[in-house]
């Protein structure tokens, strides 16, 4: 019965997360979604944080297994960070109702080395594996500030295109995904 009310909670905030933006969506109200009173949520998460990651979890912990397997693939350097940034897109398209909760709640700047919080640990994992990616193609005699400057622009490139064509497409559309070849391939890959 426990693991049923909580799944109920985790399945409610779900729900209104996609609909609403996290900052309006309260406690009492996430409890009136899982019919459950607003003390009960308090036996499973201690705040309304540890309901974020619950939520969360799951389609972070995807996205970051899915860039994993791209990493150890024996594809070469310049398919694994195609593929790489095509699954963050893809991601932040399936995600697109609640994807700014998802990368961008709370986080860390990537550059802060800081990742207190369970979620932004998480985020951070699949982050890492762009990084390693993208450093593949990085000349040797960039200053670390140049490389991380270089890392965040292609992050905020993703982003962008997730922010800009996902409120209209369920998918990636092709003309997208072309977008995101040329872009990374005429500066990141030209770069070697």
């Amino acid at each position: 019965m426990a693991k049923n009310t909580r799944s109920r909670i985790i399945k409610a905030a779900e729900e209104l997360y996609r609909t609403e933006s996290q900052q309006k969506v309260g406690i009492r109200q996430i409890a009136q979604a899982a019919g459950c009173s607003h003390t009960a949520i308090y036996q499973y998460f201690k705040k309304k944080e540890d309901i974020l990651y619950a939520v969360a979890e799951k389609p972070l912990t995807h996205l970051y297994h899915t860039c994993l397997e791209i990493s150890h693939s024996k594809q070469n350097d310049k398919e694994r960070l195609l593929q790489i940034c095509q699954t963050y897109v893809d991601f932040g398209f399936r995600e697109r109702n609640f994807y700014e909760l998802l990368i961008f709640y709370r986080g860390e700047h990537e550059d802060s080395g800081d990742c207190s919080q369970p979620l932004m640990q998480l985020r951070m994992k699949s982050y890492r594996l762009l990084e390693e990616a993208i450093d593949v193609f990085l000349p040797k005699n960039l200053s670390d500030a140049e490389a991380l400057n270089i890392r965040s622009g292609i992050f905020i490139f993703l982003h962008g295109l997730v922010s800009i064509y996902s409120r209209d497409n369920e998918e990636c559309p092709e003309r997208i995904k072309q977008l995101l070849t040329d872009f990374i391939s005429f500066k990141i890959i030209g770069m070697k």
